[in-house]
């Protein structure tokens, strides 16, 4: 059973069309509830979703999500969704 109360890291980028810049939105935390949502929405709409495991700099393992969900709409080159969750955030202890 995974646990709601703990908290992942969502990241968010997305380039306009025809420019270099990428938009970079302020990292927000959101429950594991929440990304477990989000990721069968995106699987839904058949974005990529990539899963990785590793640890973070102070050896803590975490699942890093990576979701390229394309152009949302003929204003953008790409979006995409990072998501930054604790692995013991995936299972109650």
């Amino acid at each position: 059973m995974r646990s709601t109360t703990r908290s992942s890291t969502y990241y968010s980028l997305m380039r306009p069309a025809g420019e270099t810049r990428v938009i970079r939105w302020r990292p927000e935390l959101v429950s594991v509830d929440t990304v477990w949502r989000l990721i069968k929405r995106y699987r839904r709409a058949n974005a990529a979703v990539s899963v990785y495991e590793t640890t973070d700099r102070d050896g803590v393992p975490l699942h890093v999500v990576h979701v390229d969900h394309g152009p949302l709409y003929d204003a953008t080159d790409f979006c995409t969704d990072i998501f930054e969750i604790p692995t013991a955030a995936l299972t109650d202890l």
